[in-house]
């Protein structure tokens, strides 16, 4: 009933997501736009011990090759590892291993975690990027202001959330919650 009910309200709210998603076109943002990963979240990232590796850069399996090669922006991969943060915390407290009683006090904890986390990283990604652009050789592949990043990013992340209701209504209906949870909070 509860997931429901977030669906019942973000289709409600389609005409404001449509809003939000038609944002980004209207403002011209000079940034390079370059090949991603595209599909970049935390299974595609593995620890050896002493550094991290990338793997599987063939973007989104379900997207045309000819899709898959466009130039886009950074910050839909950067989009992605974040819902990927949200996408753990909250696949932790359905997990399973839990007691229900409990649930209702780590929903808390487990959105601080993804907040935080996705801060820290979000961060360190901008400062890594504008340093590389200061030494001059480096062309601009973030927006100079705050406010187009805060615009392509949540363009991207409304993008990301669609993408997973979608996939989780085809594999994993009993998951479908997180990204609507994600979708309404970002709304």
């Amino acid at each position: 009933p509860d997931t429901r009910a977030r669906a019942e309200e973000a289709i409600a709210r389609e005409l404001e997501l449509d809003r939000r998603l038609a944002r980004v076109a209207k403002r011209r943002i000079d940034v390079v736009r370059m090949r991603i990963h595209g599909n970049y979240n935390l299974s595609q990232v593995l620890w050896t011990g002493a550094d991290f590796v990338i793997i599987d850069f063939e973007s989104e399996p379900g997207r045309p090759l000819t899709q898959r090669r466009f130039k886009r922006s950074p910050l839909n991969d950067v989009a992605g590892l974040i819902r990927s943060l949200h996408r753990v915390s909250a696949a932790a407290l359905v997990s399973g291993r839990h007691r229900a009683d409990d649930i209702v006090l780590l929903e808390g904890w487990a959105r601080d975690w993804s907040a935080w986390t996705s801060a820290a990283f979000l961060a360190g990604y901008l400062d890594r990027a504008r340093a590389g652009e200061h030494t001059g050789g480096v062309p601009r592949f973030v927006p100079a202001t705050d406010a187009d990043i805060e615009l392509l990013l949540e363009f991207f992340l409304l993008e990301k959330c669609i993408a997973e209701i979608a996939d989780d209504l085809a594999n994993r209906p009993d998951w479908v919650d997180i990204p609507l949870r994600g979708l309404l909070a970002l709304l």
